[in-house]
């Protein structure tokens, strides 16, 4: 039996995956959009990850990815043939429809609210999105790859939600535009409530983080990713400074300008405090800014060495042997002055 095994037993697996199952395939006939799946299912699929994270149990994870992207399979992830249930492809219809998100557009009476509504305890996760010029974006790939080769149960965890989402991107003269032929990869994985708790295989995604935005030099997405994958921003656009002069012209007050946003625009680095790397607010490089009391510390990462992520560290076989020695040790002196005080008693 397995490490994993023996923290999330398999019976409880199962009932995991079935659970996901009935709850999803109880929606399957409603005549609305993915979303409104995500709507009533998120909080019970979140729920189940986060008892697989507080577990550490990356084999759970695997199973309930596999249920989701099942799901998401045979329900074209949304996708309508003829305004009820998705039958197959192809899909005919017009591209408006196809692309809106349903549970927004098409609302019932009882239900108005979208997944990202901030008045329910809807989506809420890490969604990174790196914008690669053409002519790199393979190498990037063969990085990740390397990565996962090393344990390709580290990567289960983007599966519950969308895995790796690519698309493409034609040249742009605007000032934040993309100067070349651009790939876009997108990818969500697991948040905590909780800013200071650590996640499981956090090193994983920090590294491919870092791998995309400094090793290859990707460009975030304005309106997505960790304060991180801003750092140095500027440099990377051609043209941002003539941005920055349109930017002060149109807006000479900074009406639509706040300290948070200028932090991210001008690619500003979080103060290095105590478990600031958890949400992404630094990089670490002292084991303070990960969570040492939790076990994860800083260290450099697996394929892309210059990476510095938080990893959780085992204690170590020298550190076991030490404190089963101590204890060893603890348990004779206890045992010895319980004997000697028997028979000072006994004498008396």
């Amino acid at each position: 039996m397995s490490v994993s095994d023996t923290c999330f037993p398999t019976s409880n697996i199962k009932i995991i995956h079935v659970y996901i199952t009935q709850e999803w395939g109880e929606k399957y006939n409603e005549p609305n959009h993915i979303y409104r799946y995500e709507n009533k299912f998120y909080p019970k699929k979140l729920h189940a990850e986060k008892l697989l994270e507080s577990t550490r149990s990356p084999k759970g994870k695997c199973m309930a990815a596999a249920t989701t992207l099942g799901f998401k399979k045979l329900v074209g992830n949304g996708l309508k043939n003829n305004g009820q249930i998705f039958s197959g492809y192809p899909v005919v219809g017009f591209q408006g429809k196809m692309q809106t998100s349903g549970s927004c557009l098409y609302s019932t009476k009882s239900d108005t609210s979208c997944a990202w509504d901030p008045r329910i305890k809807g989506l809420f996760f890490y969604e990174s999105t790196a914008i690669f010029p053409a002519s790199v974006f393979g190498d990037f790939i063969r990085d990740v790859r390397k990565l996962r080769d090393l344990n390709p149960e580290n990567f289960c965890g983007v599966d519950m939600y969308n895995g790796l989402l690519i698309r493409f991107i034609k040249a742009s003269s605007a000032y934040l535009g993309q100067p070349e032929d651009s790939v876009v990869v997108d990818f969500n994985y697991y948040r905590a409530n909780d800013p200071s708790k650590p996640r499981l295989n956090q090193d994983v995604w920090e590294e491919v983080e870092q791998l995309a935005f400094f090793k290859y030099g990707a460009k975030p997405h304005w309106a997505k990713n960790r304060n991180i994958a801003f750092l140095g921003v500027q440099k990377k656009y051609p043209k941002f400074n003539m941005f920055i002069a349109a930017k002060q012209k149109m807006d000479p007050q900074n009406v639509f300008s706040s300290e948070w946003s200028d932090d991210i625009l001008y690619g500003k680095e979080s103060g290095k405090v105590d478990g600031c790397a958890l949400e992404g607010l630094c990089i670490c490089s002292e084991d303070r800014h990960c969570s040492p009391q939790n076990g994860y510390h800083c260290s450099n990462g697996l394929v892309y060495k210059e990476a510095r992520v938080c990893t959780y560290l085992q204690p170590s076989m020298s550190l076991s042997l030490t404190i089963a020695w101590c204890a060893y040790l603890y348990h004779i002196i206890v045992l010895n002055y319980v004997s000697n005080w028997i028979k000072v008693w006994h004498f008396r």
